[in-house]
């Protein structure tokens, strides 16, 4: 942090009196060479949509061509909603708020969590699905979603909203109001809204319902095989969700459990702007928001069980639980005559502890963004200043879990009736429970300043040259409750982490109107961590109209991605399971071969660290396209793209590391080293490695992230745009669709058309206005795709047709009727899926009624 209050004094000394400038999302300069692949999403499409969140708008964008995180089932998952530009992972997405950065998600530690921008507040959404990394910096590779709010709006509007189903659950309903003032000399824009979706459960879903699992009440050999005639426990096997079949005793996971999690999203944001002279304004922008979730799980299940060596629970003979005690020693199975033959083995159960009840998880975090801008004219210079400050603090509770270090006693002790579960005392059942938590944060502070101005004439106009330097400090803390970070609870791991970057920046464009029909811009920026990741980003783009119909446009752009901020705790080893050492496949290897694991398996330490040898990602994009409009009404948009990262940066395993490090393996990054070993592990300074004794016996290996293989991916963008008017009847029609011909990872096969990438996407939405009615229509279209998970073959496309009648009341009102997946389609199953589903392309609600009232004064 010294560091970064150093560079933001000596930049502000440097930069004194420079107001801010509202950063565009192409580029600062104003040039059509910048914004010819250019996506913008109005107020009008985003109120017809009849979506009541920026999440589910941006999800059905053709753009996210492998759909986008969305609230789910899994912890890290359960609160975050994201854009998955390109298919290239959240994290390469930046998403904007009037060209200022997000915060990231603390809980995922990747992108941006949509639910904190309401929807109500929206006045466009521009996308750049192009890499920006030279326009605003890091982690821009697969494009921009800059979110523009409504700072000019006057007067007071109030809206309603609700929804119906008919299936149980998913049911959504939200409310806002905005109020704006003002003059020719400034405003002020304030608002609150929230929006709620109902939770889904797995038991009201065909596909997700009757999850069957075996962790329920079974008995095993002390060699992990059921036992034979008699491994389902009869007498224990009862109660709701409990089942016997095929002679084993089952549990329904399903029962319980949420396929769709519950939400709910709440904010206040206001907008001020001010204009202090002629030359010089000021604006303020300031949000609070909240999101909440809840999720039910199933009860826990006895895995992992962390007592005992065997992994499941232990029943010793001649213990209660054993099922051939009898009940004159102690024994509660009242069937422990079929059990005679095994009276003397240690077994073991797998179990459901459904007693204790389901898992029940509730997060809640709030977000807090403030920002200032100020911008102004010094003689012939354009000059601007920004701060801002955005913070998001994620709270979290699952409550349910079970410590299998105190429950293996209550189970030794017959305390805990593995014959009569739900029959066990309360006090038995909660002192083996524990309560999970975790506190996460997310802290952003910058300062960016800009100096812009004409340098010289061009037969197209004034060239227009803009420098600018920005400072930038991100510090992320993730602290799970120490149970669960000890790998000591049954039912969940989560692994801690931090992490801190500051960041300097500078940066220019160059804007060139070379003819009246060409022009150019150019743009350059060097972004350099505290951590020694440094690399400069590019852009080039032309753009041609040769004539008045006909533009046509190309473009160049290198962006950078930094590592990732999430680095675990590395004083708290994992083991290793499973791994080989290089030099024990021979025989005549050195001694110690031969460790804890089967198989001459060795057992050591491994700790995650930060790679001194890292380099940021380099992605090169390329784009060629066109825009051509036939006749008036008509235009047709075509944007071709190749885009190629280089230096992927991913997590590297213990084996890999090893092989590297021993020379058997021509799949590896720079940086792997043989280590020097420490008395007290790890070595920060030394990077990914492994570390021997003088007998060549593993001590132990430090992994993490390292620069090694590539991403490819290439298609096209096409748009087809029309309107009409035949006398009192307007009709507007447009076509977005993006096919991906290629994605490839580290040379391999191509992905497009693989479960989970399709290769095209469309959305085609249709405006009918008469009077004061509009009928809207839109089309979603997923293309099928090969190879389902599960092996059941190719998974079908899938379309959804929503629609919407909106009436403008003479009353200044609009009254909307709407229905989401009016033919009420399933999603595409693939039993390969978490869920029964892919949650980023699809979702379970079925068909959707809503009516919405607005009301503006």
């Amino acid at each position: 942090m010294k560091q970064f209050c150093n560079l933001a004094a000596a930049g502000l000394a440097a930069l004194v009196l420079l107001p801010v400038h509202a950063a565009d999302t192409a580029s600062r300069l104003d040039s059509p060479a910048a914004t010819t692949t250019l996506q913008i999403i109005d107020r009008e499409m985003i109120e017809r949509s009849g979506k009541y969140s920026l999440a589910e708008v941006l999800r059905d964008l053709p753009l996210n061509s492998a759909g986008s995180p969305r609230p789910g089932p899994g912890f890290d998952s359960q609160a975050y909603a994201g854009a998955n530009l390109r298919g290239l992972d959240t994290e390469r997405t930046l998403v904007l708020v009037n060209g200022r950065r997000e915060a990231i998600d603390p809980a995922t530690a990747t992108g941006s969590n949509l639910n904190f921008i309401p929807l109500a507040m929206v006045e466009r959404i521009e996308i750049l699905p192009s890499g920006a990394g030279a326009i605003h910096g890091m982690n821009a590779i697969g494009g921009v979603i800059n979110i523009i709010t409504r700072d000019d709006f006057r007067g007071v509007e109030a809206s309603v909203g609700t929804s119906w189903t008919e299936r149980a659950g998913g049911e959504v309903e939200g409310a806002s109001v905005l109020a704006g003032i003002g003059d020719e000399r400034g405003s002020i824009v304030v608002g609150a809204s929230y929006d709620e979706r109902d939770i889904v459960f797995a038991r009201n879903r065909r596909w997700s319902r009757d999850d069957s699992s075996v962790f329920a009440n079974n008995f095993l050999t002390s060699g992990f095989s059921f036992l034979d005639d008699g491994a389902a426990n009869l007498a224990g096997c009862r109660g709701p969700g409990f089942t016997i079949d095929d002679d084993l005793c089952r549990y329904d996971a399903a029962l319980l459990s949420a396929e769709e999690v519950s939400t709910r999203n709440e904010s206040l944001f206001a907008n001020a702007r001010y204009r202090i002279d002629e030359d010089w304004s000021l604006s303020v922008d300031a949000r609070v928001g909240r999101s909440m979730t809840f999720r039910p799980g199933a009860p826990v299940a006895s895995v992992p069980w962390l007592v005992g060596g065997f992994g499941t629970i232990r029943l010793e003979p001649g213990t209660p639980n054993h099922p051939a005690t009898p009940p004159s020693e102690g024994g509660l199975n009242p069937l422990w005559e079929n059990y005679s033959g095994v009276r003397d083995d240690l077994l073991l159960n797998v179990h459901r502890f459904a007693a204790n009840g389901p898992l029940r998880s509730d997060t809640e975090a709030v977000s807090y963004n403030v920002a200032l801008d100020l911008q102004g004219r010094i003689g012939r210079f354009d000059v601007s200043l920004a701060a801002q400050r955005a913070e998001i603090q994620h709270d979290e509770i699952i409550d349910n879990f079970v410590l299998p270090q105190l429950a293996q006693p209550a189970i030794d002790s017959g305390a805990y009736n593995l014959y009569d579960p739900f029959g066990s005392p309360s006090d038995v059942l909660e002192a083996f429970e524990t309560t999970g938590s975790r506190d996460a944060n997310f802290l952003l502070r910058s300062l960016r300043g800009i100096v812009a101005t004409d340098i010289f004439d061009l037969p197209g106009g004034s060239a227009r040259l803009l420098l600018g330097v920005e400072l930038r400090d991100e510090t992320f803390e993730d602290r799970p409750d120490a149970l669960r970070a000890a790998e000591r609870v049954t039912g969940s791991r989560v692994v801690g982490g931090s992490g801190n970057r500051e960041l300097w920046a500078a940066f220019g464009e160059l804007a060139l109107p070379i003819t009246g029909r060409l022009d150019a811009i150019a743009a350059v920026r060097w972004d350099d961590y505290d951590f020694a990741v440094a690399g400069a980003s590019g852009r080039l783009a032309l753009h041609w109209h040769p004539l008045d119909r006909l533009h046509l446009h190309a473009g160049w752009s290198r962006s950078l991605s930094a590592e990732p901020l999430r680095q675990p705790d590395s004083s708290v080893p994992a083991f290793t399971s499973g791994f080989i050492d290089p030099r024990c496949i021979d025989p005549s290897g050195p001694p110690g071969c031969f460790g804890t694991f089967p198989g001459g398996r060795p057992a050591f330490p491994l700790y995650r660290v930060r790679n001194p040898a890292l380099d940021p990602e380099v992605a090169d994009q390329v784009d060629l396209g066109f825009r051509y409009a036939p006749v008036e009404s008509i235009e047709v948009m075509l944007n071709a793209f190749d885009l190629r990262i280089k230096e992927r940066t991913t997590l590297i395993g213990a084996q890999q590391i090893a092989n590297c490090v021993e020379g058997i393996s021509n799949n590896c990054p720079g940086g792997l080293r043989q280590l020097d070993p420490v008395d007290l592990p790890p070595d920060e300074t030394g990077g990914l490695g492994v570390a021997r004794d003088a007998e060549g016996r593993i001590l132990y290996i430090q992994t993490g992230f390292a620069s090694i293989g590539r991403i490819e991916t290439r298609g096209i963008d096409v748009r087809l745009s029309g309107r009409w008017r035949f006398g009192e009847f307007g009709l507007n029609s447009t076509i977005d669709a993006t096919w991906v011909d290629r994605y490839r990872v580290d040379g391999g096969t191509n992905l497009a058309d693989d479960n989970g990438r399709p290769d095209w996407r469309g959305q085609w939405r249709t405006v009918l206005d008469w009077h004061d009615f509009a009928l809207t229509w839109i089309v979603n279209h997923i293309a099928d795709q090969d190879d389902a998970l599960d092996g059941s073959g190719p998974l079908p496309s899938w379309t959804t047709h929503d629609v919407q009648l909106r009436w403008s009341a003479p009353w200044n009102a609009d009254v909307a009727v709407g229905v989401d997946n009016l033919a009420d389609r399933d999603p595409v199953l693939d039993r390969g899926e978490p869920g029964g589903f892919n949650f980023a392309l699809y979702d379970g609600y079925g068909r959707l009624g809503y009516l919405r009232y607005t009301q503006r004064f």
